[in-house]
């Protein structure tokens, strides 16, 4: 399996300045990032700087025909033209701020209202 990972600053800073320059009003656009990782370079990469003194274990491929796609990688055609915007934030620093963030007990909570 293919994805793109994007730091969360990023998309952030993505939404602030679509919404502070009017852009895309309406419109869908693409946040993200096009830099493509497979899953096993990522584990690899968590792995790497996480603990490599443990072993990776490899699980199976999602059955056929399950839901889950191979590919995803999003067009960010648009949102370059509306506000010329680009991901900062590598993959590498994404997975250190969630190490850091996890390790100082971070938590992921519940939203406190509904929708």
């Amino acid at each position: 399996q293919v994805r793109c990972f994007t730091h969360v600053e990023d998309t952030v800073r993505a939404l602030v300045e679509l919404i502070e320059l009017g852009r895309g009003v309406g419109e869908v656009v693409n946040v993200g990032s096009d830099k493509e990782t497979t899953i096993l370079e990522l584990a690899e990469r968590v792995h790497k700087l996480v603990n490599p003194n443990i072993a990776l274990q490899r699980v199976s491929d999602p059955p056929p025909g399950s839901l889950t796609m191979a590919y995803r990688r999003p067009d960010l055609a648009k949102i370059k033209g509306l506000i010329g915007w680009m991901p900062y934030l590598g993959l590498d620093t994404i997975i250190e701020d969630v190490m850091a963030w996890k390790l100082q007990g971070g938590t992921i909570r519940a939203p406190s209202r509904t929708y």
